[in-house]
């Protein structure tokens, strides 16, 4: 009656809006009827007949049946197995340089189908994508696309089981345990994208969900009940053969106002995607200030960086979203106070604050937006020193660097006041703060807020 017993979905709002919108990009660039008429492959010996010995040649078998599956020629991609060493933190990797692709894979592999599977449909996804020229790397989230594309052509299954790994052993004394990850993807973002691949198809039990681990498999079906029930959702059978268009400004302005915060949200990256600065757009997205998912508050905020003084009448609010409980969100509206360069009497104090922030993100965004006040921002040098001094003993050195920037920005002689701050005790950090603010001889300017955690880039 009042919803309390109402299905919800599995995942976030941001990891919500970005499944759904990258599933129906798939679905407009290779067609809604490859993933209608898609097989699901299994780790069967249906689809992998072969004998399976840890071997290259078994691998090249495998990469081949893969192939046929996700519709990629054989003959255009090379397969090599390297030492895991000369592939650090990596499965496997993607060469487009030379005159045909190469894949190659971590020897560790040979010894997981499964996972090595997941791996060749990801590099396979690369030369689909990157190959085909649908995607380049300069998109910031153009990893998680590939891990998701195997999906939708019918190959998730590997992919999603392949995203934790697993192992414990023991001796007569000890027992030991490790896990670690694989993908850029988690298991529940791959869970509901297979919900929507079943939603979509019309399946409300599909046999494939028993091979899924119960990571992946409990929030399919999760997923699949919220979208029978709700309908909420971008990628939805009623509208996915409606060709594709860009919608006009207008029509953006009424969808920032849809009840669902999936289309809001979807909108909010619409405009911030074509650089939109219409001005029937301001008051929509300055209204999404006052959402209450904070994620909808922070996605509002990087996007009215673009309009410039006409988002004056933001300040307030974005004043306010520096007390979410949700980093990204502090981060964003403090970046955005900075772009906007207003206010400095009420919007220095409050920057300044957020040096001291639990949050490196945070801290980084804050030391960015007193840049463009310059010596306005001056009485905040008491604060940028001590954060300055604790991102030298945690050795980080992309804060590093805005902090650096901050100084030369705000302060008409940083070397000085970091003479002043660092102790005789402080000898050696004295040194690398000097060595800091010489590296970084001008204000650290983020392109377009580069390296603020949002918008429809990296996920989770």
């Amino acid at each position: 009656m009042w919803g309390w017993f109402a299905p919800s979905c599995p995942l976030d709002l941001f990891e919500k809006t970005w499944t759904e919108r990258r599933m129906r990009w798939f679905a407009d660039r290779f067609g809604i009827e490859r993933l209608l008429k898609a097989e699901v492959i299994l780790p069967t010996d249906d689809y992998f007949p072969d004998e399976y010995s840890e071997t290259l040649e078994s691998a090249r078998r495998m990469m081949h049946r893969i192939c046929g599956y996700m519709g990629v020629d054989a003959a255009s991609v090379r397969l090599e197995v390297r030492p895991d060493g000369d592939l650090p933190n990596a499965a496997g990797h993607y060469d487009a340089t030379g005159k045909e692709a190469v894949i190659r894979v971590a020897e560790s592999q040979l010894h997981q189908p499964e996972s090595l599977a997941a791996t060749l449909a990801h590099e396979l996804a690369h030369e689909i994508l990157l190959g085909g020229g649908f995607l380049t790397t300069e998109c910031p989230d153009h990893e998680s696309v590939t891990d998701l594309l195997p999906l939708y052509l019918g190959l998730g299954v590997f992919a999603a089981n392949s995203t934790v790994h697993d192992r414990s052993t023991s001796t007569a004394t000890m027992s030991y345990f490790w896990i670690r990850r694989q993908g850029y993807l988690p298991s529940r973002v791959f869970g509901y994208a297979f919900a929507l691949f079943a939603f979509v198809r019309g399946e409300t039990n599909p046999p494939w969900l028993s091979y899924l681990r119960p990571d992946a498999a409990e929030p399919c079906r999760a997923g699949l009940q919220y979208l029978r029930k709700t309908n909420d959702s971008l990628f939805h059978p009623d509208t996915l053969r409606r060709p594709g268009r860009e919608p006009s400004p207008r029509e953006l302005a009424e969808r920032l106002q849809h009840p669902s915060p999936t289309f809001r949200l979807d909108a909010l990256w619409d405009v911030r995607d074509r650089i939109l600065t219409d001005t029937e757009l301001v008051a929509p997205v300055l209204q999404l200030l006052s959402a209450p998912d904070d994620i909808l508050v922070g996605e509002a905020a990087a996007t009215l960086r673009q309009f410039g003084p006409a988002a004056a009448a933001a300040v307030p609010l974005l004043l306010s979203a520096l007390r979410s409980r949700r980093d990204e969100t502090r981060a964003s509206a403090a970046y955005t106070l900075g772009q906007l360069h207003l206010q400095a009497d009420e919007v220095i104090p409050e920057l300044t604050f957020l040096l001291g922030d639990a949050s490196r993100d945070v801290v980084f965004a804050a030391a960015l937006a007193l840049q463009p006040f310059g010596r306005e921002a001056q009485p905040a040098v008491g604060s940028v020193l001590p954060a300055l001094h604790r991102a030298l003993v945690k050795v980080e050195y992309r804060l590093l660097s805005a902090l650096a920037g901050a100084l030369h920005a705000i302060s008409p002689d940083p070397q000085q006041d970091v003479k002043e701050y660092f102790t005789d005790a402080d000898g050696e950090l004295l040194g690398l703060a000097l060595n800091a603010l010489k590296e970084t001889s001008e204000p650290c300017r983020a392109a377009d807020g580069q390296g603020i955690t949002s918008g429809t880039g990296k996920l989770p």
